[in-house]
């Protein structure tokens, strides 16, 4: 396409369109920086459950930190699409009154075999219980209503609704605080950083020996809860501390 033909086009573009467009697109950015945000409120929750803060997590584990954040985003964003899988082409139906019938039903079949996969690993497991499912369905919901939003809908409505979803997200955080630490705990443990893993810490030297549950390897500290303690003791962590963890370090239970 020539310069001419660009220019033209461009003139075309209404000023009420323009306005649209950067609405639009200061929409997207909010709710890309809110959905950033979101593991951040987890893990500042996981913080205050365990009585504790970390500066050096946020201020030094920069990498680390954005990997495993961008890990969870996608998580919550992929199981959410999933789980509400028909919202996408209701969405197309209400705003473009174009509904594709094949889409709407393989959409309800996926999203209800991963529904029913829910259920069974709630009632089986003793980590998702009726909370855990409550308050990732409500905030998997609010994510997927916000996306079909952000394509669909007016600015006016975009703005007001993630306001809303702002609102409810810390509301549920506050009152579920228990489920949000659960969940940074146990994506912690999984990978041996934390959430009540047992841990054994040392150094070269073995001039000490400390046992317990670690709650977070940070870049410059390690938190953990001795045995038999639920204080939270921080270790500062130097090129001669070595710490380990699995089940074979714990000594007694706490």
């Amino acid at each position: 396409m020539s310069l001419d033909k660009i220019s033209r086009k461009t003139s075309e573009i209404s000023p009420q369109q323009l306005k649209d467009i950067f609405w639009r697109v200061l929409s997207f950015l909010l709710s890309s920086t809110f959905f950033t945000l979101i593991p951040i409120i987890f893990f500042l929750t996981y913080m205050l459950e365990n009585n504790f803060f970390s500066y050096d997590f946020f201020e030094k584990g920069l990498f680390g930190m954005k990997a495993f954040f961008s890990l969870l985003v996608i998580s919550l964003i992929t199981i959410s699409a999933v789980l509400f899988m028909p919202t996408f082409p209701l969405a197309a139906w209400k705003y473009e009154r174009k509904l594709n019938i094949p889409n709407l039903i393989l959409s309800i079949v996926i999203s209800s075999s991963f529904w029913a996969i829910a259920i069974y690993a709630s009632i089986i497991s003793s980590d998702l219980k009726l909370p855990f499912i409550l308050y990732i369905s409500t905030m998997g919901f609010s994510i997927v209503l916000q996306i079909n939003l952000m394509v669909y809908a007016k600015p006016k409505v975009q703005f007001t609704v993630l306001s809303m979803i702002i609102a409810l997200t810390f509301y549920l955080t506050f009152i579920f605080k228990d489920v949000t630490s659960g969940l940074i705990g146990n994506t912690l443990r999984s990978y041996g950083s934390g959430g009540g893993v047992c841990v054994t810490i040392t150094d070269t030297l073995e001039s000490y020996d400390l046992k317990g549950r670690l709650i977070l390897a940070s870049p410059d500290y390690i938190y953990f809860k001795s045995n038999g303690f639920t204080s939270i003791t921080a270790v500062k962590v130097d090129s001669r501390t070595i710490y380990k963890t699995g089940n074979e370090e714990c000594s007694e239970d706490t």
